[in-house]
């Protein structure tokens, strides 16, 4: 994806702290990859850790499931 996802930022960073308990102190879209229905970000956390962090457009149905196919299990 060239252009950031149409994902406010609020929403984003709200994402973060319920899926991976992470309060980003920025966030920075990476226009990176060849996958249109994909985005990365730079993420970095208040203790100054950085992550890179994948946003796909899709919807999951729970949290269980995200959660599985991070693991690598679904």
């Amino acid at each position: 994806m060239r252009e950031p996802p149409r994902i406010a930022e609020e929403d984003l960073r709200a994402c973060l702290q319920d899926q991976y308990d992470l309060s980003p102190v920025t966030l920075t879209f990476l226009p990176l990859g060849h996958d249109y229905d994909a985005g990365m970000y730079r993420v970095e956390s208040e203790q100054g850790t950085a992550y890179a962090h994948g946003l796909r457009n899709e919807i999951s149905s729970s949290k269980e499931e995200r959660k599985a196919r991070h693991a690598g299990k679904a």
